[in-house]
């Protein structure tokens, strides 16, 4: 395994260099010894054109800040969650200080 237990970015980006190369999440998952949604994940942050990996000690300004981006972006609570390798209550809690901070209404369909 390249990465620890949450990955490292140069494997994110090994994962994508391998993507860009035609392989299959599945095949990328194989060679890389994770998880075929460990893949899915830095594939689909890819796709969306975000610099998203997992470090182990990230840097808790940015990684809010990323986190808000999303929110801001549309993106549901869980996915934002699956994008920053965090859990649901972690990106919740981030969120909710954000609109607390900032005075924005509850949308009913931001959790799901």
């Amino acid at each position: 395994m390249l990465g620890g237990k949450l990955g490292t970015k140069e494997e994110s980006e090994k994962i994508i260099e391998l993507y860009n190369q035609g392989l299959t999440n599945m095949q990328i998952a194989k060679l890389m010894l994770r998880s075929e949604y460990f893949v899915r994940t830095r594939v689909e942050a890819y796709k969306l054109n975000k610099e998203i990996y997992c470090p182990g000690l990230p840097n808790e300004k940015e990684l809010t800040n990323q986190i808000i981006e999303l929110y801001k972006e549309g993106y549901s609570i869980r996915k934002i969650s699956d994008l920053v390798c965090k859990s649901f209550s972690y990106v919740y809690s981030r969120i909710n200080k954000y609109r607390e901070d900032n005075f924005v209404t509850y949308d009913r369909n931001w959790g799901e």
